[in-house]
């Protein structure tokens, strides 16, 4: 367009030029000119028209590209300000993949509420709420409930509803408890690592207002689950691997376990007696400079056995029970019901102040 207003405008000037010197001539001449006169009026009019016209359209054009450009950067500030301030969260299908879905805040409480109001509708559980006393984290949280089914069926539920919102799926701080009246159990739920734990004791009275006297009961079991596949983590054995002699389990015990003990402490024999395979540890020479005997040798039992559980199925089929002696402190006898898969292999589950 702009391109037209030039060619219009020069051969405006043409005009112009050609009836101006015209109407010199015809001054010359001594004629009156007017018909010269009045051509030239045209063209200087018409030239004021285009000279107008092209100036519109330059200015036109000019607040145009300004608008777009202001236009352009606020679309970008917008853009950048939803960038920082809309969140986003990841929420963990229960699908076989276990795979990952990003959606907006919104969807998210949605689907929480959704869930939330299933657990309430087809368990009777309602929101967890802080401890009467005793918890000094903050982050811990109970639900009672009276519906006489074993949280187990809904943890995993639960967990999403509740732990992951609480970030316990980032940190694992977070602990949360359901008590049953019905079935007079309580039951711990805790994330780490993306396995859900799911404990379950025996409920002794009065315990749920009170963090530091919960899960005080007998322990009835102590469960992991993959968050995002809802699977149980089960201790496996091949049956077919078959068993292994007493020379050779010794042989492959002592090896696994030359590195498990500190300076000082010393594995002084080992025997199969039975199923019973019976560990004797003297912690005589341990450094006691910062805890006594008893307690490191607490800490001692899991060393000692998670290096055994490490053995193939052929070494786990020869023995029942694993009985630690620790001289002159006590000794301890771990079951195979006593071990546990939390995902990341075999170990055994203990108190380690047995020998407080």
């Amino acid at each position: 367009m702009e391109m037209v207003f030039m060619i219009l405008g020069l051969l405006v000037l043409a005009m112009i030029a050609f009836w101006l010197v015209q109407f010199i001539e015809c001054k010359k001449d001594g004629k009156d000119g007017e018909q010269e006169k009045r051509y030239l009026k045209i063209s200087l009019v018409t030239g004021l028209i285009i000279l107008l016209g092209f100036s519109g359209v330059h200015f036109y054009n000019a607040q145009r590209n300004s608008s777009e450009v202001a236009q352009e950067e606020t679309t970008s500030r917008v853009i950048e300000s939803l960038a920082s301030t809309q969140e986003t969260t990841q929420i963990q299908t229960s699908s076989d993949e276990g795979g990952e879905v990003t959606v907006t805040t919104e969807a998210v409480d949605a689907q929480l509420e959704q869930l939330r109001k299933l657990l309430k509708e087809q368990y009777g559980v309602d929101s967890p709420h802080s401890f009467a006393t005793g918890d000094t984290t903050g982050n811990w949280r109970i639900t009672t409930v009276a519906n006489g089914i074993a949280p187990e069926q809904y943890a995993i539920e639960y967990a999403k509803a509740y732990l992951i919102p609480a970030g316990g799926d980032k940190d694992g701080t977070c602990v949360y408890f359901v008590v049953n009246y019905a079935l007079k159990t309580t039951t711990k739920l805790h994330i780490q690592n993306n396995i859900l734990e799911v404990k379950t004791t025996e409920y002794v009275s009065g315990e749920e207002r009170d963090a530091k006297e919960i899960q005080s009961g007998i322990v009835y079991s102590d469960n992991f689950y993959d968050l995002a596949t809802g699977k149980q983590y089960v201790v496996e054995s091949d049956e077919s691997a078959g068993t292994k002699s007493e020379s050779d389990l010794v042989t492959a015990v002592r090896a696994s376990t030359k590195d498990s003990l500190g300076k000082g402490e010393k594995i002084t024999d080992i025997v199969l007696e039975g199923n019973n395979l019976v560990i004797k540890i003297d912690m005589s020479g341990a450094d006691t400079s910062l805890f006594p005997a008893n307690q490191i040798a607490g800490t001692r039992i899991g060393s000692v056995t998670d290096s055994i559980l490490e053995l193939d199925d052929s070494y786990y089929n020869s023995w029942d029970t694993i009985t630690l002696e620790f001289k002159d402190i006590g000794s301890i006898v771990l079951k195979k019901s006593d071990v546990r898969n939390q995902g990341y292999g075999k170990f055994f589950e203990y108190d380690e102040s047995i020998f407080d």
